[in-house]
């Protein structure tokens, strides 16, 4: 391997520097990355009065199971959880006096990849765009989600607001994520 020149060094643009550093504030955080039951990720981002929320969660502390559905009550278990989180009341708590509406809520059951030999995995992703009247109001959230999913023990949260972020954990025991701090 050839090593860079160091004119080029100097001479990379600053532009492209800044656009990959703010690029890595949208990485969900390393444990995020992993599939550990009990354990959900959680990407929140602000920009202005939207607030997008990007959630994944092992499908076992959702449905009790992982593999590919097969038999009627399988199909079953899945369409009630995909709609169940259709309804962000029932993942998440938003304080009323922001005015946050939602525009947009999906739910999908992901088989992951896995290696021969591994059991399967699978996830079910969440999508909620929502728009706020009064941003400035979004001083915490809560996650009712804990109360629905017995199994589900933490949420790797990853908040980002414009090219700054801030990782956290919220646990059953304390399902409120403060937003002031």
């Amino acid at each position: 391997m050839r090593p860079i020149a160091p004119a080029l060094l100097t001479t990379a643009p600053l532009a492209l520097v800044a656009a990959a550093l703010a690029l890595l504030a949208f990485l969900p955080p390393a444990a995020a990355q992993e599939h550990r039951h009990g354990t959900g990720s959680l990407v929140m981002t602000f920009q202005g009065p939207v607030l997008t929320f990007d959630l994944a969660v092992p499908a076992a502390d959702i449905v009790g199971f992982e593999h590919a559905p097969a038999v009627d009550e399988d199909f079953t278990d899945i369409a009630q959880a995909r709609a169940a989180f259709t309804d962000p009341s029932q993942v998440v708590a938003l304080p009323l006096q922001a005015g946050c509406a939602t525009d947009r809520a999906e739910a999908e059951f992901v088989p992951l990849a896995r290696a021969a030999g591994d059991q399967p995995h699978a996830s079910f992703t969440v999508l909620y765009e929502m728009t706020c009247e009064t941003p400035a109001r979004l001083s915490s959230v809560s996650f009712p989600l804990f109360g629905l999913y017995p199994s589900l023990t933490a949420l790797q949260v990853r908040l980002v607001v414009g090219n700054a972020h801030r990782d956290v954990t919220v646990t059953r025991d304390r399902p409120q994520l403060d937003l002031t701090r």
